[in-house]
């Protein structure tokens, strides 16, 4: 604190005495008494600023990526056992059972109007419905793992592109950028593994027709959820994504399928893994 004391008479001839002791002026305190005029300086020291508290929605992107990511692995390992409708069928019952039991633990709300459902369940036929049968299916016939991810993985920028459309944002040159970038390097892989590798390690052209239907899937489906469902509630919204999600695989599975599955450690790690961590832990994060 700093204290300063000056001694003044009254014709403004006078003698200061100053005492400092650290800080920097915040407060006047004044008083007359007789002849002399004292003025009391107080300060305060400064204070450091409290530094920020940890905020987890700082890395939940990140988290989010790196999650997800492992789906196409698991798919891999998954998908030799069930056919890609069937795996995802299933996969979408586990899900679903687990978050309504989230959903009534919590009282969760649920939308009050069919017009609402609707544009939920939309969503999830995009999202999930199209998005994942086109991955699974990719895979299914043969389109590799990382391949199909690299495919997807321009979502990003394409919804960005398709946002400016439809939802008249504006989009970048930079935004134009990263998604020529984006399809120069998807072309460059596709092309090499087409036409300059040897048959072993080559995939039919037919395999790309799913990954890119997927991927325009997801795009279409976070531009019309961030339009029309972007207050859902998280458990309950995602219970009817899985149900309008498994209208399409479910069709899928019975028109096109066998419906066989071959229970084993293999597929039940594969598919408690896309249950747990990515149905329901990273969908949640991209709703955060």
């Amino acid at each position: 604190m700093n204290i300063k004391l000056i001694l003044s008479g009254s014709r403004g001839n006078g003698t200061t005495f100053v005492y400092t002791a650290g800080g920097a002026s915040c407060r006047l305190d004044e008083f007359n008494m007789m002849s002399l005029r004292f003025i009391v300086e107080t300060t305060a020291a400064p204070t450091t600023a409290p530094a920020r508290p940890f905020s987890f929605a700082a890395l939940a992107p990140a988290v989010f990526v790196l999650l997800w990511s492992t789906g196409f692995i698991a798919s891999k390992y998954g998908l030799p056992y069930a056919e890609p409708f069937t795996y995802l069928s299933i996969r979408f019952v586990f899900a679903g059972v687990l978050l309504l039991g989230i959903a009534l633990a919590t009282r969760a709300s649920w939308p009050k109007t069919r017009r609402e459902f609707f544009h939920i369940g939309m969503t999830g036929v995009l999202l999930h419905g199209v998005y994942l049968s086109g991955v699974f299916y990719a895979i299914h016939l043969g389109l590799p793992a990382g391949i199909t991810s690299l495919i997807v993985n321009i979502q990003p920028v394409l919804t960005a592109i398709f946002a400016q459309i439809l939802l008249k944002e504006r989009v970048i040159a930079r935004q134009w950028l990263g998604l020529a970038l984006g399809l120069a390097g998807v072309a460059l892989v596709i092309g090499e593994k087409l036409f300059l590798s040897s048959a072993a390690q080559s995939f039919p052209a037919i395999a790309l027709v799913p990954a890119f239907i997927g991927l325009f899937g997801t795009a279409f489906g976070t531009i019309y959820q961030k339009r029309y469902s972007a207050n859902m509630n998280i458990a309950t919204g995602t219970i009817i994504q899985y149900i309008g999600g498994g209208i399409i695989t479910g069709l899928g599975m019975f028109l096109f399928e066998t419906r066989v599955v071959n229970w084993n450690p293999q597929l039940i790690f594969a598919m408690s893994w896309q249950v747990l961590v990515l149905s329901i832990g990273a969908i949640w994060l991209l709703m955060y």
